[in-house]
């Protein structure tokens, strides 16, 4: 990622991230895809991609956000539903 970072001059900015239980393996390729894409799929801004999480009571949420052109909302459903899917295969048995 350090390549695609420099050359796009994109600013990977991120908080303390806790340490979570999962395939560290498909942890870090959603990680390094979400990344990708917000460098991919960038506006003429130079991109600004933020890492962060919170907790609730029991859970972590991990956010990535960034100054990219988004997702149309009549898209939405269709990419995340990806997401849906690989949610069962990444996190199986550690409930």
């Amino acid at each position: 990622m350090d390549v695609l970072i420099r050359e796009s001059n994109a600013q990977v900015v991120y908080e303390h991230l806790p340490v979570v239980r999962g395939d560290p393996e498909q942890l870090g390729r959603l990680l390094q895809n979400l990344i990708a894409n917000s460098i991919k799929y960038r506006s003429e801004a130079v991109p600004l991609i933020r890492i962060s999480a919170d907790r609730n009571e029991r859970d972590w949420t991990i956010s990535v956000h960034d100054n990219g052109i988004g997702i149309e909302p009549e898209y939405r459903e269709v990419v995340f539903e990806l997401f849906k899917r690989l949610h069962g295969s990444i996190f199986r048995g550690l409930e």
